[in-house]
């Protein structure tokens, strides 16, 4: 089975999490790279905040099956954004969640092969100024 991950896929998927009367802002495709509250392992997916105050996070691991969470931006409990000699982006979340830490690490490229999204750049800047008052 061939997956096919664009942006009107980011935007069904997103929109499967959504509170009524609530919108992603600046969706970003990304890979997860460690431990954290929906799994382990290296996977990819989506990364946004909401109108209303929530981080999305879905990811695929490697077969297809994927995990959906959402948190309040409130649950970050500490956030390091740091930009990697490439143009990317690795951000490294503490979350708190049933009195919990969970953390995870999100990496990001400004741009995608393909075109397959085309508002990759200009969400990644969006997205992380949305983010650096949670920054530590």
């Amino acid at each position: 089975m061939k997956l096919k991950y664009d942006e009107a896929d980011m935007h069904t998927q997103l929109v499967k999490v959504l509170y009524p009367d609530e919108t992603a802002m600046f969706p970003v495709y990304c890979v997860y790279n460690d431990k954290s509250f929906m799994g382990s392992a290296m996977e990819y997916g989506y990364l946004a905040v909401t109108d209303k105050g929530r981080l999305l996070m879905i990811r695929y691991d490697f077969i297809g099956d994927g995990n959906c969470g959402s948190c309040p931006l409130t649950a970050i409990k500490r956030l390091k954004i740091k930009k990697l000699l490439i143009g990317q982006y690795k951000l490294e979340f503490t979350l708190i969640t049933d009195g919990k830490d969970y953390k995870t690490t999100v990496q990001i490229a400004p741009k995608m092969a393909f075109g397959a999204f085309p508002h990759q750049y200009a969400n990644l800047n969006m997205l992380l100024d949305a983010l650096r008052p949670y920054i530590d």
